[in-house]
Protein backbone atom coordinates (compact mmCIF):
# COMPACT_ATOMS: atom_id res chain seq x y z
CA UNK A 1 0.00 0.00 0.00
CA UNK A 2 2.67 2.46 1.02
CA UNK A 3 4.41 1.86 -2.34
CA UNK A 4 1.44 2.59 -4.30
CA UNK A 5 1.10 5.23 -2.47
CA UNK A 6 4.86 6.74 -3.43
CA UNK A 7 3.78 5.32 -7.00
CA UNK A 8 0.77 7.60 -7.14
CA UNK A 9 2.65 10.81 -5.79
CA UNK A 10 5.28 10.58 -8.71
CA UNK A 11 2.35 10.26 -11.37
CA UNK A 12 1.40 13.47 -9.86
CA UNK A 13 3.78 15.20 -9.75
CA UNK A 14 4.90 14.10 -13.36
CA UNK A 15 1.69 15.14 -14.45
CA UNK A 16 2.13 18.75 -12.84
CA UNK A 17 5.07 18.60 -14.63
CA UNK A 18 4.32 18.42 -18.54
CA UNK A 19 1.02 20.78 -17.26
CA UNK A 20 3.30 23.24 -16.47
CA UNK A 21 5.55 23.09 -18.96
CA UNK A 22 2.66 23.00 -21.82
CA UNK A 23 1.70 26.20 -20.36
CA UNK A 24 5.12 27.43 -20.38
CA UNK A 25 5.76 26.62 -24.29
CA UNK A 26 2.88 28.20 -25.27
CA UNK A 27 3.09 31.30 -23.70
CA UNK A 28 7.32 31.46 -24.77
CA UNK A 29 6.25 30.46 -28.55
CA UNK A 30 3.67 33.38 -28.71
CA UNK A 31 6.09 35.60 -27.31
CA UNK A 32 9.00 34.38 -29.48
CA UNK A 33 6.54 34.65 -32.81
CA UNK A 34 5.31 37.85 -32.16
CA UNK A 35 8.79 39.04 -31.47
CA UNK A 36 10.39 37.50 -34.00
CA UNK A 37 8.07 37.67 -36.30
CA UNK A 38 7.75 34.17 -37.21
CA UNK A 39 5.21 31.36 -37.78
CA UNK A 40 4.29 28.80 -34.97
CA UNK A 41 5.82 25.90 -37.33
CA UNK A 42 9.05 27.36 -37.55
CA UNK A 43 9.23 28.40 -33.72
CA UNK A 44 8.26 24.70 -32.65
CA UNK A 45 10.63 23.53 -35.15
CA UNK A 46 13.40 25.73 -33.63
CA UNK A 47 12.62 24.50 -30.18
CA UNK A 48 12.71 20.73 -30.56
CA UNK A 49 15.90 21.54 -32.37
CA UNK A 50 16.97 23.11 -29.36
CA UNK A 51 15.81 19.94 -27.13
CA UNK A 52 17.17 17.29 -29.55
CA UNK A 53 20.93 19.44 -29.07
CA UNK A 54 20.64 18.53 -25.22
CA UNK A 55 19.04 15.61 -25.21
CA UNK A 56 20.46 13.67 -28.40
CA UNK A 57 18.66 10.23 -27.93
CA UNK A 58 15.04 12.22 -28.44
CA UNK A 59 13.84 11.92 -31.64
CA UNK A 60 11.77 14.71 -33.12
CA UNK A 61 8.63 12.29 -33.55
CA UNK A 62 8.53 12.07 -29.79
CA UNK A 63 8.48 15.41 -29.09
CA UNK A 64 5.81 16.55 -31.85
CA UNK A 65 3.11 14.04 -29.65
Amino acid sequence: MHVMLKQMQANKKEILYWCLYTKVSKSMYKDFMINNKVGEKKVKRQVYDFIIEGFPNTKYKTLCR
